[in-house]
């Protein structure tokens, strides 16, 4: 039981590291946009090149004219609605918390509202139940708050790309391409660990329902025939047809949530409600006995299928 727990940990560990370099690879890829965009409002090339050294001195004139415009373009971005964190958002650490930004507020799923005192399209702070002020910043498409907290977009949010509520055949296979992208794909195909990875916040028995067969490995066909089963009248996904799938976390007597994952909360180290013991046999011919979730695809130990 005691290389059961230290594997356990170490799997964790391991899987932390990965989120960690996405993150830092998401957070460039936002810096690298963000200085093109910056580059590009102030008339430069986004290579970083000038090309003005060649063309002709701009009288004072036209001078101001380009400043007014520069003026004109700061006014329309600052007047546009702030939506862009607008939504439901899910604890990395803590899946069964949900955070819903609105324009105003920041409700719980401990039922809990926040004051925000600032919103933008890439920041948002509130005030806590102690009225410290928290700021979140977005890095990629993860919320990263000045308190260590990390945010991760609910999966019907990061796919449902224009905001209406409703995910089209068209954004399923957008999100099916950058899934692919995503976790750099060889073989067109996603594992249950590169799915998650993805989702970057374990999403309980969502796989399996993808991957009925229990391959442990998922096709485009399958990923978009999953979302054509809960379409209706081809008018596309709603999240309350989206919500039916999917499985609130178990929450532990200590306060924590138990993560799809994890057979022990991480906090007081009791046992997540549903565990399995595995039956199977491993390579010295001794019994597995491994305690798995009930979420569990396959044994890490012995290899052994299971199927939900």
């Amino acid at each position: 039981n005691d290389q059961a727990l230290l594997l356990l940990q170490m799997r964790k560990r391991l899987r932390h590291a990965i989120e960690e370099v996405n993150l830092l690879k998401e957070e460039n890829r936002w810096l690298r946009s963000a200085a093109a965009a910056a580059e590009e409002a102030a008339g430069r090339q986004p290579s970083g090149r000038s090309d003005l050294a060649g063309a002709p001195a701009l009288d004072e004139r036209e001078l101001e004219e380009e400043d007014q415009r520069r003026v004109e373009r700061a006014r329309t971005v600052a007047e546009e609605p702030c939506r862009g964190l607008l939504g439901r958002w899910i604890d990395r650490d803590n899946p069964g918390l949900v955070q819903e930004v609105e324009e105003s507020n920041i409700s719980s799923s401990t039922g809990e509202e926040f004051p925000i005192v600032e919103l933008s399209n890439m920041r948002v702070c509130f005030l806590d139940f102690q009225k410290n002020l928290l700021k979140g910043e977005l890095v990629g498409n993860l919320l990263v708050w000045n308190d260590g907290g990390v945010w991760c977009r609910d999966l019907f949010e990061k796919m449902d790309a224009d905001r209406d509520g409703i995910l089209s055949e068209a954004e399923v296979r957008q999100a099916w391409a950058d899934m692919l992208a995503f976790v750099s794909s060889e073989t067109g195909t996603v594992s249950p660990e590169q799915f998650e990875l993805y989702c970057q916040v374990p999403v309980p028995g969502l796989f399996a329902r993808m991957d009925p067969e229990g391959s442990g490995s998922m096709t485009q066909e399958m990923f978009e025939a999953f979302f054509r089963g809960l379409a209706r009248g081809g008018k596309g996904v709603l999240r309350k047809d989206f919500q039916k799938v999917q499985v609130p976390a178990d929450s532990c007597a200590c306060g924590n949530f138990f993560k799809s994952d994890d057979a022990y909360c991480s906090w007081c180290g009791k046992e997540q409600p549903g565990n399995i013991r595995c039956d199977g046999t491993l390579a010295s011919g001794r019994p597995c006995r491994l305690v798995l979730t009930k979420y569990a695809l396959q044994c890490p130990e012995c290899a052994k299928v299971f199927r939900t």
